[in-house]
């Protein structure tokens, strides 16, 4: 701490109003991040890949349950 300081410096909340330019809920800030953020090709990219990582998942989730009872009757 700064030796010129005030004591009240030292008991101020960090987010008080001197914090910055910070307007609205956490909530609202992270919805306008995303607005100026926008969907990009890339946000699309990935999204399909994790679609297709679940697609592939799901088959061979089914395809162990069906060839189970298969190769026990051989």
């Amino acid at each position: 701490m700064e030796r010129n300081a005030s004591p009240e410096a030292a008991t101020r909340p960090a987010g008080g109003p001197e914090a910055g330019p910070r307007k609205g809920s956490l909530a609202q800030q992270i919805e306008g991040a995303y607005q100026r953020i926008g969907v990009t090709g890339a946000h699309r990219q990935i999204v399909f890949m994790i679609l297709l990582g679940v697609f592939f998942d799901a088959l061979e989730q089914n395809a162990v349950g069906i060839t189970g009872p298969i190769l026990r009757q051989s």
